[in-house]
């Protein structure tokens, strides 16, 4: 029976990694023994010239997950791959996820890709230039975060007072 487990990588190499197994596991004739090979990603956002680009990175770096039916000589071949590190393990042997683990996973994931985050995330306090709509220009600091909102609350001096503005974290850059 088939269950999943997680695989330690070098950290960015997660595609390259999964790719690498696929394919020594297609030249070893052990297709059947192996389900679906995922690297967790999300989308994030990031403002390049003046204009958003959505960008996708790994939000579990180094790891990749892999449904497999275990057996000591599958073990070997992908622990011996270029770039896997190990398996989460206890001493010699995989340990198992449960499926609800992976599909919460799978739930951060699409919840992820459905509203990308802010590939920049400020602090309290920080010095921020607006970059972009009706306050372009101006520099303030940040007074408060509203990360579920991926906005913040700038303190901009507007004629000599200092003024809040919400704003979101593409139009703002840091100083």
């Amino acid at each position: 029976m088939k269950k999943w487990y997680i695989i330690h990588t070098f950290s960015g190499q997660e595609d390259k990694v999964a790719e690498r197994i696929k394919n020594t596991l297609q030249i070893e004739s052990l297709t059947d023994s192996i389900g679906e090979i995922f690297v967790p990603t999300e989308d994030v956002m990031e403002v390049k010239g003046g204009s958003k680009k959505v960008m996708t990175r790994t939000f579990f770096p180094g790891y990749i997950l892999i449904n497999m039916v275990y057996s000591p000589k599958l073990w070997h071949i992908i622990r011996t791959t270029n770039g896997v590190t190990g398996f989460i393990s206890s001493g010699d042997e995989p340990i198992p996820i449960s499926d609800k683990e992976v599909e919460k996973i799978r739930g951060e994931m699409e919840k992820r890709k459905a509203k990308p985050q802010p590939k920049v995330i400020f602090e309290e306090g920080e010095t921020v230039k607006i970059v972009e709509g009706a306050f372009a220009n101006f520099t303030g600091y940040i007074e408060r975060i509203e990360s579920e909102k991926g906005r913040a609350i700038v303190m901009v001096s507007i004629f000599g007072r200092a003024t809040p503005v919400e704003l979101e974290y593409w139009q703002l850059e840091r100083v």
